[in-house]
């Protein structure tokens, strides 16, 4: 997991993400991408998918994190975000969805734990700091590349992760997330 990284380009997105020498990219299409290989609990895929929209103003950008933010204080044990923050000179929001869906977010487990997820002061933003014992995690972090007045959205997620899975796994993916930025291809304005 200490090991040499390679920059790779993913191809369906601007965007270029150091990764391991071990993993492997795999494009299955003009918008979605594979990344896999070796992490402390096994071998996730993370999925790679470019947003089909044109590109997303930043009220669009606002309106879906104001919606999110909304999700995470109904269901505080099941839903955690992250707000808007820069990484990398670039624009990222993440949302973890911890059970069992629902038809909106998640259902409320009878096993779930009684703590509410801890407050992230520096952003005002619920940190995953409290994971439920039981159930699948999903982790999503979109980042938006700019593209001339607009946004192109650029998802990377994991789905169907165990609880202890993602709290092996986190720091270390988080280490290679943290790491995506602007390609040659990127239109700054």
């Amino acid at each position: 997991m200490e090991g040499p990284r390679t920059d790779v380009d993913l191809k369906v997105a601007p965007l270029n993400v150091r990764i391991p020498v071990s993993w492997k990219l795999e494009q299955l299409g003009a918008t979605v991408a594979m990344l896999e290989g070796p992490a402390p609990s096994g071998d996730p895929t993370l999925q790679i998918t470019v947003g089909v929209i044109e590109g997303m103003g930043s009220k669009r950008i606002e309106m879906m994190v104001t919606g999110a933010k909304a999700d995470s204080l109904l269901h505080p044990q099941h839903v955690q975000v992250q707000g808007l923050r820069q990484v990398n000179g670039l624009n990222v929001f993440e949302k973890f969805v911890f059970g069992p869906p629902t038809s909106r977010t998640m259902s409320v487990a009878a096993d779930a734990p009684s703590t509410r997820p801890q407050r992230d002061s520096r952003a005002g933003t619920t940190a995953p700091s409290t994971v439920p014992e039981s159930g699948p995690v999903s982790w999503t972090r979109l980042v938006f590349v700019p593209s001339q007045s607009t946004f192109l959205p650029c998802s990377f997620g994991i789905t169907g992760m165990t609880p202890q899975q993602f709290a092996q796994d986190q720091a270390f993916i988080r280490s290679i997330l943290d790491t995506a930025h602007g390609n040659s291809d990127l239109d700054l304005p």
